[in-house]
């Protein structure tokens, strides 16, 4: 009988830049982040002032992103997957940042 071994899958917590970045800029490294987290290679923890921070950013008029853009770059954030940061102890969030 052979035994298999699943990994776990790492989670990750991204900064504004490297969710913007792609929308700016194909084929740098931070696109490979986002269809990684489409098809959960990496799980993407957030909380809800990240997620204002992004969607603020996005907002910026000098991006020019249209609401469909934001809208689907937002999508890739589960409601499953929000954090609360503030309730973690320090171990806890190194682990997180570090998976």
């Amino acid at each position: 009988m052979q035994t298999t071994w699943l990994m776990p899958v790492p989670v990750w917590v991204i900064d504004t830049k490297v969710l913007i970045s792609p929308a700016l800029t194909a084929g740098g490294t931070c696109d490979k982040i986002l269809p990684a987290a489409m098809d959960g290679k990496i799980r993407l923890v957030w909380n809800s002032p990240m997620l204002a921070e992004y969607r603020a950013v996005q907002a910026r008029l000098k991006f020019k992103f249209s609401p469909s853009t934001v809208a689907s770059l937002l999508a890739i954030f589960d409601p499953g997957e929000q954090v609360d940061f503030t309730a973690l102890s320090l171990c806890q969030i190194l682990t997180i940042w570090h998976s």
